[in-house]
């Protein structure tokens, strides 16, 4: 999609009409673009053909001739991009007396470089924030949002399936939420030159034909579900400015295959954000991430690998689950001290983890099913409790290590880890040991227990057809 011209190029074809002699001063106001109006200007001064008639004599862009909707050539032959010459129209004729602009009440009619009138030109219609919806859900297939815009509407251009083209002005601060959901023919969005710090809730949702967006530099917030649904949408690059990520914000984007939020301020990502993006294959985190939230990244079937920052302290429920591909986890450097219920539910490629000597707490269910994992070292951790079906499941799971400290086994915590073989807890200060903790652990033949258990209890052991004995220590109540 065509980047739109600066006001200052307009501002410079404007003045440049009313008062043509004085080159330098209108050079000046345009900035950086001043070198390809001016020689707009003299090519029609000297009544020459512009050079390289691939470019937009408006914005000195290139024109991409393949898209026949996004430019136009006048009657007198000039060729403009279709939004810089619909600006222009929209722009007010000027006159210069004695130094000082003079706007009319007429609009721009003319060529802005031969002068020819120009007829039959359809022009996209203009967002009026004085009537944000007035748009909303209709059959208009482009939209110019003006420059001095500084705020899009909730809702402003929701379900207009058919748009497919948006100009957004460098003075746009805030993308109000649901302000392009459901247009399904929307295919890239362009922010890079605008203000934008906010981006709403549910702004671009179901948008199932965007396959690129870029954002500012200044984008702060970007609201929950804002691209829920985009399921064409490959890559993202977030800026430095990042400091907020909201639940949901790209769940369900199948096509997703990278993130990078490495260069972001996030200190959580929330809820669902990646969830179900079941294509993607690399993330980078940034230094400043403490917390993963909730089914952050659950159903992403295709992550093979995660390298989490030290500075990661919580793994909330159900972060990784179902992410059948992920084959290996390295905690070991992080300051983490929680994991969830079910973090890593049915994880059944991963191989191997690497715990942290921080870890306190290690939640139900959190590695239940990973029926590739074959060793668990819990034993330089500070866990007192593995929580209920923890490793349920992990059925080529062969060793456990459990630290020193350690006080409880909950129920089913180790039940169907079939290739079990052998437990020493002697050392541990375990005080119970939960019902069918190890149940269905059909190949274990030894079991370690320390002075001073106090329950053990039912069903704890059910159909370990290999363990013919275990000394049970004296101060066990076997429930």
């Amino acid at each position: 999609m065509h980047a739109p011209f600066r006001d200052d190029d307009i501002q410079f074809l404007t003045n440049m009409r009313a008062f043509e002699k004085d080159i330098q001063t209108f050079e000046l106001r345009a900035g950086g673009r001043a070198l390809g109006l001016r020689r707009t200007y003299n090519a029609r001064l000297n009544n020459t053909p512009l050079q390289g008639g691939g470019l937009c004599i408006v914005c000195y862009d290139e024109i991409d001739e393949e898209d026949a909707t996004g430019y136009i050539t006048l009657e007198c032959g000039h060729k403009f991009h279709r939004l810089c010459i619909c600006k222009w129209l929209d722009t007010p004729v000027v006159d210069v007396f004695n130094g000082q602009t003079l706007e009319r009440d007429q609009k721009q009619s003319k060529c802005p470089v031969c002068r020819t009138e120009i007829k039959n030109v359809e022009c996209p219609p203009t967002y009026n924030p004085d009537n944000p919806t007035k748009y909303q859900g209709t059959d208009i297939t482009s939209i110019i949002i003006p420059e001095g815009v500084e705020t899009i509407g909730e809702r402003a251009f929701g379900g207009c399936s058919n748009l497919a083209s948006v100009a957004f002005p460098d003075s746009l601060e805030t993308l109000g939420g649901g302000a392009f959901k459901g247009c399904s023919k929307l295919t890239s969005v362009d922010l890079s030159e605008t203000r934008l710090t906010t981006i709403g809730t549910k702004a671009f949702y179901g948008c199932t034909s965007l396959t690129s967006v870029t954002f500012p530099d200044s984008l702060e917030t970007l609201g929950g579900g804002a691209f829920k649904g985009c399921s064409k949408l490959t890559s993202v690059t977030f800026p430095d400015s990042l400091e907020t990520l909201g639940k949901g914000a790209f769940d369900n984007c199948t096509s997703l295959t990278s993130v990078d939020l490495s260069e972001t301020r996030l200190t959580t990502i929330r809820r669902y954000a990646f969830k179900g993006c079941s294509k993607l294959t690399s993330v980078t985190f940034p230094d400043s991430l403490e917390t993963l939230g909730w089914g952050a990244f659950a159903g992403c079937t295709n992550l093979a690998s995660v390298a989490l920052p030290d500075s990661l302290e919580t793994i909330s429920k159900f972060v990784f689950n179902w992410c059948t591909s992920l084959t290996s986890v390295d905690l070991s450097k992080t300051r983490l001290t929680t994991i969830k219920e079910y973090a890593f539910e049915e994880c059944t490629s991963l191989a191997s983890v690497i715990f942290p000597d921080s870890l306190e707490t290690l939640g139900t269910g959190a590695f239940t099913r990973c029926t590739n994992l074959a060793s668990v070292d819990l034993s330089k951790t500070r866990l007192t409790t593995i929580k209920e079906y923890a490793f349920s499941g992990c059925s080529s799971l062969a060793s456990v290590a459990l630290p020193d400290s350690f006080e409880t086994i909950g129920d089913h915590a180790f039940s169907g880890c079939t290739n079990l073989a052998s437990v020493d807890l002697s050392k541990t200060r375990l005080k119970t040991i939960g019902t069918a903790a190890f149940a269905g652990c059909s190949n274990l033949t030894s079991v370690s227990l320390p002075e001073g258990l106090a329950t053990i209890k039912k069903k704890a052991f059910y159909e370990c057809r290999s363990l013919k004995e275990m000394h049970i220590p004296e101060s066990a109540v076997v429930i």
